[in-house]
């Protein structure tokens, strides 16, 4: 079981988070961008830009995709309608 503790562990962290302010930069420049999960762990971060968890193929990310992100979290009960456009 010790093993399979240890295979499971994260990488060294190697950089900090992502901002969301980076993130979005990232995504206006380059239209899609694969993030990873952070030494978090949470199922559906995206916030680093290397790998962490050897099982982690990583996830491609869009403006909208943070858009809906957003829409799905900070602002649940209201919209973001034309924020994708207005950054683009």
């Amino acid at each position: 079981l010790a093993g399979a503790a240890a295979a499971a562990a994260p990488a060294p962290a190697t950089a900090k988070p992502e901002s969301l302010v980076e993130l979005v930069e990232a995504v206006v420049e380059a239209g899609t961008v694969r993030r990873y999960r952070c030494r978090c762990g949470c199922p559906v971060c995206i916030c680093s830009k290397e790998r962490v968890w050897d099982d982690d193929d990583g996830t491609d990310v869009t403006l909208d995709g943070v858009v809906e992100r957003l829409e799905g979290t900070l602002w649940a009960s209201g919209s973001l309608d034309g924020v994708a456009a207005t950054l683009r």
